[in-house]
């Protein structure tokens, strides 16, 4: 699972990363975004094995979860933008 930092905000993306990792979540990673397409934070999964996990990361960080078939992290990415 990987926390994608899609702001300007030094270490956001690895502050939820921390917090994932204290809920149980494992092999968690901290990344900056260089994607597109969103404008507010979300959870991404592109296959509906990830559907329950991607599920459970959205709602210990309250935001929305969405199926992306075109990701291409094969597996759960959260974005965030706050």
């Amino acid at each position: 699972m990987v926390v994608y930092n899609a702001t300007r905000v030094n270490k956001l993306a690895a502050g939820y990363a921390d917090r994932l990792e204290k809920a149980g979540f494992t092999n968690v990673t901290a990344e900056n975004w260089n994607g597109y397409g969103l404008s507010s934070s979300a959870v991404l999964y592109n296959q509906s094995s990830f559907k329950g996990t991607a599920e459970a990361v959205a709602k210990e960080l309250g935001i929305p979860a969405y199926q992306t078939p075109n990701l291409k992290l094969n597996g759960v990415a959260a974005v965030m933008f706050k």
